[in-house]
């Protein structure tokens, strides 16, 4: 079997993760272009690739889907400022190449659809970068709960407790804007906000939920928490903060149901902290699941290329694919809505932008 070839576009803080995600899917996998903007950015990636015994990519700079036909790739990997991944996934996708982009896919409604209505209309492959879903003790839990083994669930709750200080939204002058990144929900808390539409597995159809700016130096939220109520009468509580002193506490997912529960933990949802159901859990006595994430990306782009690849190869959806990206992004999306409109929001016919919440056009297609 042949590697397919991949192109990466953005080299900044996560481009490291996707570099030894690639390295760890040699043969799978191969790095063949990167763009960016600030060519030092893109020779760094050269160096790392090196460093890993990786064949060093072509370097470009401004990105344009030419390169990609250039560099003969298969895929295109979109890894650049939030507010640019769907003007970006599009171009791609109109040129005829699968795209594996990172979270939020989008940061408007219409900017998702659309890019998920061309990867459709083309049979293109579309994954999103929620690689937390690919962490073993969130694995362990979810398969658990498919086979029953805490009976009929009721709710579930997610927290992330992470620091972001000043200096982290400093590094660049889109972070933490609504027209080009969103705050800590739709930056850091969109990963659990896509867990708790996996695990609850039933549509989303009300948001009830308020976000604020206590300290950092930021146009949107530091601070937000909703009621997430499903189709099925199942509820979560979310929340997020960028606020905790002096360090990342921890990221946990919580799930109660009738014959048991679980909370996975950690300070990136990467272990297994409480496990009660009426069948024996072998899997809290496996190593993987109660082994702490090198950082707070976890563990998971390795699978998440992996995954996304073998769609490739069986021209099939990946684990999490383009409506999975929508779903995350819609409940953030609906979080600030609500907050903006001051009352509970439904989900049918919803759409929404974080240009709204300044009423600035958005950068990614539109409302």
């Amino acid at each position: 079997m042949r590697a397919y070839r991949c192109f990466l576009v953005g080299c900044g803080r996560i481009s490291r993760r996707h570099i030894k995600a690639i390295a760890e899917n040699r043969g799978e996998v191969e790095l063949v272009g990167v763009s960016d903007l600030q060519i030092v950015r893109a020779k760094g990636i050269q160096d790392e690739c090196r460093a890993l015994g990786l064949p060093p990519p072509r370097l470009f700079g401004a990105f344009d889907p030419a390169m990609l036909r250039a560099t003969q790739s298969d895929f295109c990997v979109i890894a650049t400022p939030s507010g640019l991944h769907a003007s970006m996934a599009q171009s791609v996708l109109r040129a005829g190449y699968s795209v594996l982009v990172e979270k939020p896919m989008a940061l408007s409604s219409r900017g998702a659809l659309l890019m998920i209505e061309e990867a459709e209309k083309r049979g293109l492959t579309l994954g999103v970068c929620h690689q937390n879903r690919l962490n073993p003790a969130v694995m362990a839990a979810y398969k658990a709960m498919q086979q029953g083994d805490f009976g009929d669930i009721y709710h579930l709750e997610g927290q992330v407790w992470w620091n972001r200080d000043p200096a982290y939204y400093k590094q660049a002058p889109w972070r933490g804007t609504y027209r080009m990144d969103g705050g800590v929900l739709m930056n850091q808390g969109i990963h659990m906000a896509d867990l708790l539409c996996w695990f609850a597995g039933s549509e989303l159809v009300e948001v009830q939920g308020m976000v604020h700016r206590y300290a950092r130096p930021i146009e949107a939220e530091d601070f937000g928490a909703a009621l997430l109520r499903f189709a099925d009468g199942k509820m979560a509580v979310f929340s997020g903060t960028a606020l905790v002193y002096p360090q990342n506490l921890s990221e946990t997912l919580a799930l109660f149901g009738s014959n048991g529960c679980a909370v996975i933990g950690g300070t990136a949802v990467d272990r297994v902290q409480t496990w009660h159901s009426q069948k024996d859990p072998p899997v809290l006595s496996q190593p993987d699941v109660q082994k702490p994430a090198a950082d707070i990306y976890g563990n998971g782009h390795t699978p998440l290329y992996r995954d996304f690849v073998r769609a490739l190869r069986e021209k099939g959806r990946p684990l999490v694919d383009g409506a999975a990206g929508f779903r995350s992004m819609q409940t953030v999306l609906a979080i600030y809505a609500s907050h903006k409109r001051g009352e509970k929001v439904s989900l049918r016919s919803f759409r929404f932008s974080t240009g709204e919440m300044h009423r600035t056009k958005p950068t990614d297609g539109g409302r």
